[in-house]
């Protein structure tokens, strides 16, 4: 019977603390989970501005590239007009030349 009185003695002393800080473990919960949802909030904000940050470097990175492929490119053209223009110069020289007539 003992055993019985303790358990009833248990309960009212759970239902006696659980009340009062009941009201206050659920304002604490609030609180953390306001405060929880405005980080959530800032850390969308700050992925949000990751990801244009990584859009933008990775269309750097690609006009570089192409930057870098253009002048590549010009440079070869330029070697290239050098060339057909020594190679018209060289026909040019081999071909007999017309002699003036006196």
């Amino acid at each position: 019977m003992g055993a019985g009185c303790s358990t009833a003695n248990e309960t009212s002393l759970v239902r006696s603390n659980s009340g009062p800080n009941l009201s206050s473990d659920n304002y604490k919960l609030r609180q953390d989970n306001e405060r929880l949802e405005a980080e959530v909030s800032n850390l969308k904000k700050e992925l949000v501005g990751l990801q244009k940050d990584a859009q933008e470097n990775a269309a750097a990175e690609d006009l570089a590239k192409k930057t870098a492929e253009v002048e590549k490119l010009r440079r070869e053209n330029e070697k290239l007009v050098k060339e057909i223009g020594q190679i018209r110069a060289n026909g040019d020289e081999s071909k007999p030349k017309a002699k003036a007539k006196d």
